[in-house]
């Protein structure tokens, strides 16, 4: 019995698997707070500056004499107020950065006028926020506006970046010490960076618990995709996995309201994180893959986790130790070849280097140790992880650009965030439907190409409608949750157990450095024209489109475990064909 059979026997959808699903989704709900909970972290409310004699404390109302005060009239505050502050036509609102220098308080109840003869300077005394009683955020705790805006654009940023790092670095550590470390830690991690947040009082705090919060969101995502495909039948995968995305989706969903109970930002994020810490103990019973314990040769572990399996599926005792023989003989068989392997490497020094590298592909016995540097040394692996970061990176510059366009919704924040959460819903859903129906390259291309049809047509209905404009963004969206869909549940498939989690981190470090670029694209078109994001965007979503299909078909393949089986799946470019045709011959000669 190979590893394949072994698994085979395994991985059926029992009990075990059942539970393993229901622990994975529901680490999913709670961490569906953190992607964008910087979205209530750094709300910008309307403001202007503080005026000491209409905002302090002890605001007064002198009448030329010092010694005869009252407290200002709340009627006259406006007018008051004009006195102080320069009026915005273009925002409907005081200005937001400037008021008049050098006026005194006899100076502004003797004008009738707006001050117009006095000159602005910026806010020197604080700011006054336009808000309801009892709603923060950082930005208004900070005063994270004005000539200190760029603050609150480098949260969201350090945040982005954590998930740059974390997937680069998170995912080579799930590949070497395993996916339940990797989920667990991560998930830890993640809620106490979250519920931290509500206690730390340096703003220096707020960016380092981001930026590991960033870092946990990621990798528990790749470790939960990667044991759903190492850990369930093919014919149970993509439901597991659309499950889990869909969850998300509604924890995402969950966090405006929490917001719009709790209105002060600590309170928002304290929820959030306690959230998460309630639902830890039952993450703790997540096992580790069996896939990655037998690559990795750790038989102790791998037998008890079969027996495991074994007692909560009720399968016979009998049927077990049979099982855990042949996992013996496996490994006897396994160390055969490799010595083999070794005694043909000794009588070919001379080969040319590309005998030498299947070679080395083949022995399997010993615990490999790979590495990123091996997805771009051999020439199949290269190919595919070129074409998926192009994928990863069409897919979040849509997403995100799409999600910051839609705010010209307007309207009720709270309500704004719930409706691009729950959009996402359906978008899963068609991901299923056309996973099961045509394979993972045709769901993805339909999808994709239709989100860049819709993405042309919202500036171009913009002067028609923008109703209608604002529908197509929504939908592109939709769409765009389809496609993100299906890259999580399929990257890995294409690559070996050891590989399979860097695959995801190397995807999703490219696509995040583009994520980093999307805000100034968005101001190109601010500052020219409208239309040029919506274009960018359409264009790399029909260009990622089209490369995906050039990549081997997944649909009723095992899950390859090992770089050999890896390299047999096919691709459609002839000349590609061509190539392993030879590289498979010379696996032969080897041998012969």
């Amino acid at each position: 019995m190979n590893h394949s059979d072994l698994l085979n026997f395994a991985t059926g959808f029992g009990r075990f698997q059942k539970r393993l699903v229901f622990l994975l989704v529901l680490s999913a709900f709670s961490h569906g707070f953190h992607l964008l909970i910087t979205v209530f972290i750094t709300y910008t409310p309307r403001h202007r500056c503080f005026i000491p004699e209409v905002d302090g404390v002890n605001a007064t109302l002198f009448n030329g004499n010092s010694s005869n005060i009252t407290f200002l009239p709340e009627q006259w505050k406006d007018s008051f107020i004009r006195l102080h502050i320069p009026w915005d036509d273009n925002t409907d609102w005081w200005n937001q950065c400037f008021r008049y220098s050098n006026i005194t308080t006899n100076d502004a109840i003797n004008t009738s006028e707006e001050s117009t003869r006095f000159a602005t300077i910026p806010c020197d005394k604080g700011w006054v926020y336009d808000v309801e009683t009892g709603v923060t955020s950082a930005t208004t705790e900070y005063n994270w506006v004005c000539d200190r805006s760029w603050y609150k654009t480098l949260a969201t940023t350090i945040q982005m970046a954590g998930m740059m790092v974390g997937s680069l670095v998170g995912s080579l550590l799930s590949d070497r010490y395993g996916r339940r470390v990797a989920f667990l830690s991560n998930y830890i991690v993640g809620v106490l960076s979250v519920f931290l947040l509500a206690f730390n009082p340096f703003m220096l705090g707020v960016y380092v618990l981001l930026f590991f919060d960033g870092w946990a969101v990621i990798v528990r995502g790749f470790a939960v995709i990667v044991l759903i495909s190492e850990m369930l039948p093919r014919k149970w995968r993509d439901t597991a996995a659309v499950l889990h995305n869909m969850v998300h989706s509604l924890g995402y969903a969950g966090l405006p309201l929490i917001a719009f109970l709790c209105k002060d930002w600590r309170w928002t994020v304290g929820v959030c994180g306690g959230i998460g810490i309630l639902l830890l103990p039952p993450t703790v019973l997540v096992p580790e893959s069996l896939r990655w314990l037998l690559e990795n040769n750790r038989k102790n572990q791998a037998d008890a986790l079969v027996r495991r399996i074994a007692a909560i599926n009720s399968i016979p005792l009998e049927a077990t130790e049979k099982l855990l023989k042949e996992l013996n003989h496996t490994k006897k068989g396994s160390e055969e070849k490799q010595l083999q392997v070794v005694q043909i490497k000794q009588k070919n020094e001379t080969c040319n280097t590309q005998l030498l590298e299947t070679q080395a592909m083949n022995s399997e016995s010993q615990p490999r140790r790979y590495s990123y540097i091996h997805l771009a040394r051999y020439s199949f692996l290269r190919y595919r992880i070129l074409i998926l970061c192009i994928c990863w990176s069409s897919v979040n510059f849509c997403y995100f650009g799409v999600s910051l366009s839609t705010n010209e919704l307007g309207g009720n924040r709270y309500l704004n965030c719930f409706l691009a959460a729950l959009v996402e819903l359906p978008g899963s859903f068609i991901c299923y439907f056309l996973i099961r129906k045509f394979g993972s390259r045709i769901a993805f291309a339909i999808p994709l190409s239709t989100t860049g049809l819709l993405l042309i047509g919202t500036p171009l209905l913009r002067h028609v409608s923008e109703t209608a404009s604002i529908t197509f963004a929504v939908l592109g969206k939709l769409f765009i949750m389809s496609g993100y869909t299906l890259l999580y549940t399929c990257t890995g498939d294409l690559f070996p157990t050891l590989l399979r989690n860097q695959a995801y981190g190397a995807s999703s470090f490219v696509s995040r450095v583009v994520t980093l670029i999307v805000p100034y694209i968005l101001y190109l078109g601010e500052a020219y024209d409208q239309s040029i994001p919506f274009i960018l965007m359409a264009a790399s979503a029909v260009l990622a489109s089209g490369v995906k299909m050039l990549l081997p078909e997944t649909k009723g393949r095992l899950l390859p475990s090992s770089m050999e089986e890896s390299k047999e799946f096919k691709s459609n470019i002839q000349c590609y064909k061509q190539k392993e045709a030879q590289t498979a011959n010379n696996n032969n000669n080897i041998y012969m």
